[in-house]
């Protein structure tokens, strides 16, 4: 999965099935924006499940690199 954040920086991410029970903790090394669940998010959707109700996402959404 290629996420791209909000100042630009991408990255890419191997999505495992591991990550839907032990989530993963986002911070943009560039700018310091903690995008956890918004990624946490995005892997659940690749996995096929569904999103957490009490997730929120960042003032400043990262965007998807396409």
């Amino acid at each position: 999965m290629k996420i791209q954040c909000s100042c630009g920086a991408k990255y890419a991410l191997d999505v495992s099935p591991e990550m839907a029970n032990a989530p993963v903790r986002f911070v943009c090394p560039a700018c310091g924006l903690d995008s956890s669940d918004f990624v946490n998010d995005l892997v659940r959707q690749e996995l096929g499940l569904s999103a957490s109700a009490a997730s929120v996402v960042p003032a400043v959404q990262p965007k998807l690199q396409s």
